[in-house]
């Protein structure tokens, strides 16, 4: 989306705080990215539990990455 055509967005209640994640999987296929974040146990690294999950069209995760990369 670009210039005034950007949706309000809103975060449901009970979504504000967001989860804690330490790990990330990353699932695709030519349409979809599954990103998976995770949050591994400190005292069993072996257990991780998957905290949110979001599937996206590639179009969508070329757009994060060019935002990403422009972190300062």
């Amino acid at each position: 989306m670009s210039g005034g055509d950007e949706p309000e967005i809103v975060v449901p209640p009970g979504l504000e705080a967001g989860v804690f994640a330490n790990a990330v999987s990353v699932f695709h296929d030519i349409e979809y990215v599954t990103i998976d974040f995770v949050r591994v146990e400190p005292r069993d690294r072996s257990v991780g539990f998957v905290v949110s999950r979001a599937i996206a069209p590639t179009s969508c995760i070329l757009d994060l990455k060019q935002q990403i990369e422009h972190i300062e």
